[in-house]
């Protein structure tokens, strides 16, 4: 029988004859449990596998790292999964394995016109959902790439670079303190924040293309599934000239990459637009041309010569 284990990496196991009465907390490692834990597990960054036999009274939680559960694996409570599409570290040592997460693409050379179809869909969908919601912060983003392209990129760019491991620092801590262990339910909030954000700086950079050739008054939505088209037109032709093959999969893969580059752009400048609309104040205004110099000013006619008495 055993207290509560706080463990940084390594591998922690509860026996099958062995009954935990304290908390578990894991970061980085992996976590094997076939007897019975009494309180809360909490693992972080590592994986965690529960036999046949395993017992959890309370609350499992696990925060980017892989879950593997046999069927007679008994929860009393609740099994929460935060994932960034894996992450397992063995702080223990380096040759036992390292696994970081893989991202997934929906580009490449061979993508299938159907499943592009399928996405272009989704987004159109999910957009106008947006655009019924909060046009006018849309609108606010579309304003913003406009005025400050490289800026809203650049923070897009950091914001992405920087929210895995803020997250993983934020869990740690939180961690740490034990008082904060609760306050990882709030994760699949902080993630879920992050989509809306992503989501929404996608659909202003989205009308900001239709913009750029849409002739007079168009509605919101007509701009949106307009600029929508625009964008993934190239993904669009790159799966057709996929599926003819021959001499026309080279124009395939360059179109695929330009699809790629293209939507990614969109991604990271909305959603660099959105941190700086939240956050940046009002954005700098756009100089116009100089006003145009008056003409000097003729000299006025001299009066004529008076005339002798």
């Amino acid at each position: 029988m055993r207290g509560d284990v706080v463990r940084f990496g390594g591998e922690v196991h509860v026996p099958a004859d062995e009954r935990l009465v304290g908390e578990v907390v894991l970061i980085g490692g992996r976590l094997r449990v076939d007897g019975e834990v009494a309180r809360d597990i909490v693992v972080i960054g590592g994986s965690a596998e529960f036999g046949p036999e395993a017992v959890v009274r309370r609350d499992v939680t696990i925060v980017g790292g892989r879950v593997t559960r046999h069927p007679d694996a008994r929860f009393e409570r609740a099994l929460n999964e935060v994932g960034f599409g894996g992450l397992d570290l063995d702080l223990g040592g380096f040759g036992n394995g390292f696994w970081w997460p893989r991202p997934t693409t929906f580009y490449s050379s061979s993508s299938d016109l159907m499943e592009t179809f399928i996405r272009f869909a989704f987004l159109g969908l999910l957009g106008s959902v947006v655009l019924l919601v909060a046009s006018g912060s849309a609108r606010r983003v579309a304003d913003r790439v406009t005025r400050e392209p490289v800026k809203a990129g650049v923070v897009g760019l950091c914001a992405q670079l920087l929210f895995l491991p803020l997250l993983v620092i934020g869990s740690v801590l939180l961690v740490i303190t034990l008082i904060g262990i609760p306050l990882l339910a709030l994760m699949p909030l902080v993630l879920v924040a992050a989509l809306v954000v992503l989501l929404l700086g996608f659909t202003g950079v989205v009308q900001l293309v239709s913009r750029l050739f849409a002739r007079g008054q168009q509605s919101d939505l007509v701009l949106f599934w307009v600029g929508l088209v625009l964008l993934m037109a190239p993904a669009f032709f790159g799966d057709a000239l996929d599926l003819i093959g021959g001499p026309f999969r080279f124009f395939a893969v360059i179109l695929g990459v330009t699809g790629f580059l293209v939507e990614y752009v969109a991604w990271t400048a909305g959603s660099g637009a959105v941190i700086l609309n939240w956050f940046g104040g009002e954005p700098a205004a756009v100089a116009g041309p100089p006003p145009p110099i008056p003409p000097p000013a003729s000299p006025s006619p001299l009066p004529p010569p008076a005339s002798p008495a």
